[in-house]
């Protein structure tokens, strides 16, 4: 495309003023911006699909790394969260944590060019002020950072937020719920009462935990996982879940996701030149940003930006009170990460979050497909490795294809039954996909010893 004809996508005809906006491309901008690239009028591209999906690749970073769900319980005792461990709990960070997870997946943004009268009035609001488009010193300048602020309105209802965090401090992992019956055989009991199953007795002879093939898997446990993946109390009034941080190269899992993390990069927008501040100082944001750097600076916008939709009293009571009652209810407080992790500097600021999180294992029997990724659908197949060059004293590899998608649990391997056909079908070879890591040993531990885990696990 030539310099005319881009000037001619972007402004359209300049008699009728038909412009694109400069500050926030809204739906209505895309649209014309699309049916101009297709256009084949005089001065337009012209552009074919094939075309199309050019500048759309251009402009926009294509998805290649699926991460799964992370499981809510324990949530608001984590010191970091996030599969990389970008987000501190302390503090107002859980609001952030799910403004910011919001903002990504459901909430309607309705950013704007930020005309309200306080903003006219004093120069700057506090969601400016917060994302880094107006400083401080800034009041005692004629010439402001940014002549213009973004207002991010939204449908985040951030008072609303709070209550759904508050309500997760009280989520446990869930125990175990099926009875054995001799080595493979497991059923839910079914008592009519008013128990939920977890907590249901099993029948005569028949157990939910085999307790001798647990405590060998607990010395397994502790000889082979518990320096990454710490055992707390599930019920304890006071439990803590510590992350340990562990480099790419130590995990050995697919490096897509905590990459592309720091090296993707976007425009920045209106946030150009803003200055952000990071573990290690200040940083200017430059037109092309890592992914990490404009995302924090959005969220920080947005969590300083009261409710839209609701009267201007009550909107700024429940800012305050959600505000409050995050930092009061937090029982995070701030530390450093830790593990064995390459540390953030001056040079390479986000250094720190090319790693992975472990994190305790409460209720991990509840959670496949397993690591970040859901890469490997069972337990099972996660203490088998992906290939061995020697002997493989397991007797199984983990499957390079399998189906999601299916509700029937699998008791025995400890995941959801792989149906062929059923679902949709996972891919272990496509780029983000790989079930690569977090095997430690897994070619010389026999499936006798793989059980014994597994019995433990089911415990936690």
């Amino acid at each position: 495309m030539t310099n005319a004809q881009i000037d001619k996508v972007l402004n359209g005809d300049r008699r009728y003023g038909d412009a694109v906006g400069k500050l926030i491309l809204r739906d209505g901008d895309f649209i014309k911006i699309i049916n101009r690239l297709k256009s084949e009028a005089a001065g337009y591209p012209g552009l074919d699909p094939e075309g199309l999906r050019l500048v759309r690749h251009k402009i926009f970073n294509a998805p290649n790394a699926p991460v799964s769900y992370p499981f809510l319980w324990d949530i608001t005792r984590s010191d970091y969260v996030q599969w990389n461990g970008l987000a501190s709990n302390a503090l107002a960070g859980p609001l952030g944590r799910n403004a910011g997870e919001v903002t990504g997946v459901f909430a309607i943004l309705d950013w704007q060019e930020d005309k309200r009268l306080f903003t006219q009035l004093f120069g700057f609001s506090l969601s400016a002020l917060l994302s880094g488009q107006f400083t401080l010193p800034d009041l005692f300048k004629s010439q402001k950072n940014k002549k213009k602020q973004i207002y991010f309105k939204s449908s985040v209802d951030l008072f609303n937020l709070q209550r759904l965090e508050s309500h997760l401090g009280g989520l446990q992992p869930p125990p175990w719920p099926f009875c054995k019956i001799g080595k493979d055989d497991y059923y839910l009991p079914k008592q009519p009462n008013l128990k939920q199953v977890d907590e249901r007795e099993c029948r005569t002879g028949t157990v939910k935990i085999d307790k001798e093939s647990r405590d060998r898997g607990k010395l397994l446990f502790a000889m082979d996982c518990q320096n990454c993946h710490a055992v707390i109390k599930r019920d304890a009034w006071d439990r803590l879940m510590v992350s340990t941080i562990r480099k790419l190269d130590k995990t050995g899992t697919d490096r897509a996701m905590a990459k592309n993390n720091v090296k993707y990069t976007g425009k920045s927008g209106n946030m150009k030149d803003t200055y952000q501040t990071v573990g290690v100082g200040h940083l200017v944001v430059k037109e092309d940003a890592p992914v990490v750097q404009i995302l924090t600076a959005a969220t920080a916008g947005v969590v300083g930006t009261p409710d839209a939709d609701k009267w201007l009293p009550r909107r700024i009571v429940e800012y305050i009170y959600a505000l409050a009652m995050t930092i009061i209810d937090n029982p995070i407080k701030g530390t450093i990460k830790r593990g064995k992790y390459e540390p953030d500097t001056t040079s390479e600021p986000y250094k720190s979050l090319l790693t992975y999180r472990a994190r305790s294992l409460n209720g991990i029997w509840a959670t496949a497909p397993y690591l970040h990724n859901g890469s490997v659908p069972t337990l099972y197949d996660l203490l088998s490795p992906v290939e061995c060059k020697g002997e493989n004293k397991s007797g199984h590899l983990r499957p390079k294809t399998f189906y999601i998608g299916t509700r029937e649990f699998d008791p025995e391997k400890v995941g959801f039954k792989n149906k062929e056909g059923v679902g949709f079908k996972f891919d272990t070879s496509l780029p983000g996909n790989a079930n690569t890591g977090h095997d430690y040993g897994a070619c010389n531990r026999t499936s006798k010893e793989r059980e014994d885990l597994i019995e433990y696990l089911k415990s936690l």
